[in-house]
């Protein structure tokens, strides 16, 4: 990149590196697992896990040129896997956006964020994850997502009545975008879905949010 006359890179890495053995312990413990940027608790789940975290610490411990890595969260179709059992595509892909679930413009949008700030984050790894609302404080709650729909998004009942669809009844795990959100220290990224602009967008009868284009 640097003979090539870059002056610096965005590299795509994966929220799929920071689930281990230990968080995937957590999840079956039946508790919530939390993740931000720090490094993972142990070895990646899988080699396509391993290898990003590999390329990660190439570009980062790299001197020649910016970089930024950014970790976005599930946003590819729906139909490249089994949906979870009783739920539709949209249905299953709207309760993915409590945690683990990102609209890809907004990954698109994050990565011309990272781009234009160069160098100002350069060296820095941001996750992209819809924003849920949630804290570290609320992990004692989690996952029990029913007090979280009560208190939070309380229209989300009627709107997915109206669709037919089931509400989440678990935040099994959360993606912590917090970093990528500042305004002053990182992207000052603001994702235009996230569970609760969805439940919105329903309300008013958005046909993007009722078949889970986005």
């Amino acid at each position: 990149a640097a003979r090539a006359g870059c002056e610096g890179f965005v590299y795509t890495s994966t929220t799929s590196l920071m689930v281990t053995e230990a968080a995937k312990e957590t999840m079956a413990r039946g508790e919530c697992f939390w993740a931000d940027e720090r490094e993972p608790t142990g070895p990646p789940r899988n080699k396509y896990g391993r290898t990003k975290l590999a390329a990660e610490r190439l570009c980062l411990g790299q001197a020649v040129c910016p970089v930024v890595v950014l970790r976005p969260s599930r946003f590819f179709a729906e139909e490249l896997r089994e949906p979870t059992a009783g739920l539709s595509l949209p249905n299953d892909k709207a309760n993915e956006l409590l945690g683990r679930r990102v609209a890809l413009r907004d990954v698109v949008d994050g990565h011309l964020r990272a781009l234009k700030r160069l160098p100002a984050v350069s060296g820095r790894v941001f996750i992209l994850a819809a924003p849920t609302g949630l804290r570290r404080e609320d992990l004692p709650r989690l996952p029990d997502a029913s007090w979280l729909l009560e208190e939070r998004v309380p229209a989300a009942a009627a709107a997915f009545a109206q669709a037919a669809w089931r509400l989440p009844v678990a935040v099994p795990r959360v993606y912590d975008s917090s970093a990528a959100l500042d305004e002053e220290q990182g992207l000052g990224w603001r994702p235009e879905w996230t569970f609760a602009s969805l439940v919105a967008r329903m309300a008013s009868g958005d046909e993007c949010a009722r078949l889970g284009a986005y």
